[in-house]
């Protein structure tokens, strides 16, 4: 994907450069193709840099023990990955695993930097950015503390559909691309009772399902119908 004439007005580099950084992003990025199941980076690698979701879907998780690992975040098209690995031991602390096929590109850290420095309006949304993260990780950390399992499926509903949304006409959805063990996994819950929540929310005409595609029929209940903050 062309970053110079790109159309997707989600993109972190898209809504924050002006042309001639654009121009040069263009040049410096390096982009990969990943199949499903693709590693962009591993848990405990070396931050090499950011990347950015051109197409496609990735999960990131990370192990909780030698046994257990939990999906902490769904990010789609245009998000940013690897962000979390610029501290003073400068390593991935999570993995980053595709769920369809995907173009992801990388921005190196030395790139990183200079767009940082010449560029206020990207440098203020990185940061705005860190914040949004901090804050979604701070209301998950105080779900799984004190949150019932109905606000917990209704805030991993929030994630996923701010990830991976599509417009289509009036109707807004969008495909989970994965099974119901590991969406079950992100919201913290148990596979069934996952399964009974999603049925009561479908009664109740808050969504629709087909398959792993969910449609949003009341995208404001689940925002703040039973919100913890």
């Amino acid at each position: 994907m062309d970053c110079r004439n790109c159309q997707n007005t989600k993109c972190f580099i898209n809504q924050s450069c002006v042309d001639s950084w654009l121009e040069y992003i263009q040049v410096v990025k390096k982009t990969t193709y990943l199949p499903e199941g693709g590693t962009v980076f591993s848990e405990g690698d070396c931050a090499t840099g950011i990347f950015i979701i051109c197409s496609g879907k990735v999960m990131l998780s990370m192990m909780l023990d030698q046994q257990n690992r939990e999906i902490v975040r769904l990010a789609g098209p245009g998000q940013i990955l690897g962000h979390r690995g610029f501290t003073d031991q400068m390593v991935y602390p999570v993995s980053a695993e595709t769920l369809e096929k995907s173009e992801v590109a990388q921005i190196s850290n030395e790139d990183l930097m200079k767009l940082l420095r010449k560029s206020p309006d990207l440098a203020l949304a990185l940061i705005l950015f860190y914040s949004s993260e901090l804050m979604k990780a701070d209301k998950k950390l105080k779900l799984r503390t004190v949150g019932s399992d109905l606000q917990k499926v209704k805030f991993a509903l929030q994630n996923a559909f701010e990830a991976f949304a599509v417009e289509e006409g009036q109707n807004q959805y969008f495909e989970l691309g994965m099974d119901i063990e590991k969406f079950a996994n992100f919201a913290n819950v148990l596979p069934e009772d996952l399964i009974e929540i999603l049925d009561d929310l479908k009664q109740n005409n808050i969504l629709s399902l087909e398959g792993d595609r969910i449609q949003i029929m009341d995208k404001h209940y689940l925002i703040n119908e039973g919100a913890v903050y």
